[in-house]
């Protein structure tokens, strides 16, 4: 319990404590932000590691009279995720070593890649649906600021509508997960997603499932983002700087992809199953038209974020396939482009 508490309380702490610091400044001490964000990253990434090995669960009340409990454990699907993140957001800052950030303080860009981290680990960790998207949440605004504020200088009509596409597009998709975890959590009675993965939609009459299932898939395919939702990555990803980008694409887009594992394939599967095609098909849409974009894409950061809606397109096909081997393959497929993207975004 202390591990996992250790490990959120890391990043979150010193990602706030950060930008305090650096409030209203623009000229603050790099050196001291970049030795202290590397330093909450190894210890938070050490943190990590033990946890995934020694699989530790917390479970304490928040909110009794709603059913809400702080739910915290790592299981099969979530480890690799959390090692990604763990490993990757030391990465963007040894990276931010050689390229520092430009348009703010250095307080402000290091405490943001803090809290995009916390936000991650809390989101893979969570266990209690209500906890589960108010973490996801709290990656946005971050990660908002970092497209704003430390994209690219050269063009502040081009940064302004790609962090007003992240928000507006995001929002919209946050508002349609939360209204689907509410009628969920409402109608099955509990919020622990390990309760409501046992239950399998018992108690849930097919047309309830059908209706949360399609508002849970909605939200978290703007997220993911699925085809035709997707049209905020690539600018974003053009816009956001090297770190931004690399946590934009290895960790926010399989929060969405985490989601429906969650959120809809275990708790809703009449719903889920009435759905799949259609879910599918459009995976396939983004694979093509991904494909056909990277082929006549020159600039090297939007050639990948089409490439990025093209392997979205793959994991959600694995996911609509309604096998085992095809839930196996979109995990697979979910850590491989973490990797593959990040060290795109890199080179």
């Amino acid at each position: 319990m202390i591990l996992l508490i250790a490990a959120l309380a890391v990043p979150a702490i010193t990602g706030t404590g950060l930008i305090v610091a650096g409030r209203g400044s623009t000229t603050s001490n790099e050196s001291n932000a970049n030795r202290v964000g590397l330093a909450a990253s190894v210890i938070t990434a050490a943190l990590v590691l033990i946890s995934v090995i020694a699989r530790p669960v917390l479970d304490a009340a928040w909110l009794p009279s709603l059913g809400v409990r702080w739910t915290f454990s790592v299981d099969g699907i979530s480890a690799p995720l959390l090692l990604l993140t763990a490993a990757l957001s030391i990465a963007v800052v040894v990276q931010a070593t050689s390229h520092p950030p430009h348009g703010g303080s250095a307080n402000l860009f290091y405490g943001c890649l803090q809290l995009v981290e916390f936000g991650a680990l809390a989101t893979f960790l969570s266990r209690d649906a209500v906890i589960f998207f108010l973490s996801f949440e709290v990656v946005l605004i971050p990660m908002w600021v970092l497209i704003s504020r430390f994209g690219d200088s050269h063009n502040l009509a081009a940064r302004a509508d790609a962090s007003g596409r992240f928000v507006l597009y995001t929002v919209l998709g946050s508002t349609l997960m939360l209204v689907g975890i509410l009628a969920l959590v409402q109608s099955s009675g509990t919020g622990n997603l390990d309760r409501l993965a046992a239950l399998h939609g018992a108690g849930l009459e097919p047309h309830t499932q059908v209706v949360i299932a399609a508002l849970l898939l909605v939200g978290l395919g703007i997220k993911i983002p699925l085809f035709p939702f997707h049209t905020w990555l690539p600018p974003a990803h053009t816009i956001a700087p090297t770190a931004g980008s690399v946590l934009l694409a290895a960790v926010l887009l399989k929060m969405g992809t985490y989601g429906v594992v969650r959120l809809v394939i275990a708790p809703l599967p009449v719903g889920f199953g009435t759905l799949a095609p259609a879910f599918g098909a459009l995976g396939v849409v983004g694979i093509l038209w991904g494909g056909l974009a990277c082929l006549v894409e020159n600039d090297l950061k939007r050639l990948i974020a089409y490439s990025s809606v093209a392997h979205m397109g793959f994991v959600v096909l694995g996911l609509s396939s309604g096998t085992t081997v095809g839930l196996q393959a979109a995990l697979f497929a979910n850590i491989a482009h973490g990797v593959v993207s990040a060290l795109l975004f890199f080179l």
